[in-house]
């Protein structure tokens, strides 16, 4: 594009109404690119910071699943011990002379 606007205004004294019209409309697509180039870019950070969020919240995610494990394993085992007891009592009861 900078080729093109280059040689446009190289041959300035040459251009006619049209040649001065295209000079303009090259002005105008040069900003207007560049316009777009700067949004891309904005949106390409905010991509990557929505990315990032993204893998802080699934860290955290897995980290929850994680701590729900082992409070259910923690659970189990305490439920195993409590029934374990509770049978033991039952059949020291049944034992004891009375």
């Amino acid at each position: 594009m900078d080729g093109l606007l280059t040689a446009a205004l190289s041959s300035l004294p040459q251009l006619s109404g049209a040649g001065l019209l295209v000079l303009f409309v090259i002005l105008l697509l040069r900003r207007e690119g560049q316009e777009l180039a700067r949004e891309r870019s904005a949106h390409d950070a905010e991509l990557a910071e929505k990315d990032a969020e993204i893998a802080a919240q699934r860290a955290r995610a897995q980290a929850a699943e994680q701590m729900i494990d082992d409070e259910r394993k923690l659970r189990r085992m305490a439920e195993d011990i409590s029934s374990k007891m509770s049978r033991h009592r039952l059949q020291d009861a049944d034992t004891v002379p009375g």
